[in-house]
């Protein structure tokens, strides 16, 4: 089954220069998802990610602009002034790539996913440490200093 249905990819192609229906090549658009997930399988399980359904729609997106690229690339070999458009495809594509990678970018359903990661779960990351007492009973962390660098034994 494909990650992307041809409507995800023909909004990417002009229709005056390259009309993609009925059918995707089943062939090339498994190739170009196996890239995409691969890639981001780095920083996340992609392994749900099997139809049009389950996939987030910024990756069918990214596999969308690359399907068309390719396809724009093959249909004009000859001709390569007209491979700029397949370019720019395939350079935005990287870039939204880059962007979910670096964490720039939130995929639907992930979001807050990162954001936690991105803060220390190591000691100390509560009140523990806190010099005073809890102002309320939220601040269930303090403990209070051990020792302080002035403390004479």
């Amino acid at each position: 089954m494909t990650n992307i249905v041809v409507q995800d990819a023909q909004a990417w192609a002009e229709h005056t220069k390259l009309e993609l229906l009925p059918d995707l090549d089943v062939v090339l658009e498994a190739q170009l998802s196996t890239q995409v997930l691969s890639e981001l399988a780095r920083d996340r399980d992609t392994s749900g990610w099997s139809s049009p359904a389950t996939t987030p729609q910024l990756v069918r997106s990214i596999i969308s602009m690359y399907y068309v690229a390719w396809v724009y690339r093959r249909t004009y070999a000859e001709d390569e002034s007209t491979n700029h458009y397949a370019s720019r495809l395939i350079g935005r594509a990287d870039k939204l790539i880059d962007g979910i990678l670096s964490g720039d970018l939130e995929l639907e359903g992930e979001l807050g996913v990162r954001a936690e990661l991105d803060r220390p779960v190591f000691y100390p990351n509560d009140l523990s440490t806190a010099q005073e007492e809890p102002m309320n009973d939220q601040d269930t962390g303090w403990g209070g200093p051990a020792f302080t660098m002035g403390t004479v034994w």
